[in-house]
């Protein structure tokens, strides 16, 4: 069985607003979108993995 690649794309210190707005863009490329309303910085880098 091969793997498939997930094409997912993260997003730091996401507002609603902007949740609405990407999954909205989002419809016809179907990426997995992550979101998190923390700023991106040395800790939370630690959050986005590859894998």
């Amino acid at each position: 069985m091969t793997k498939q690649a997930v094409n997912k794309i993260t997003f730091f210190s996401t507002q609603e607003y902007d949740k609405q707005f990407f999954n909205q863009c989002n419809t016809p490329f179907g990426f997995e979108l992550d979101y998190f309303e923390t700023q991106l910085n040395a800790t939370t880098a630690n959050l986005v993995q590859e894998g």
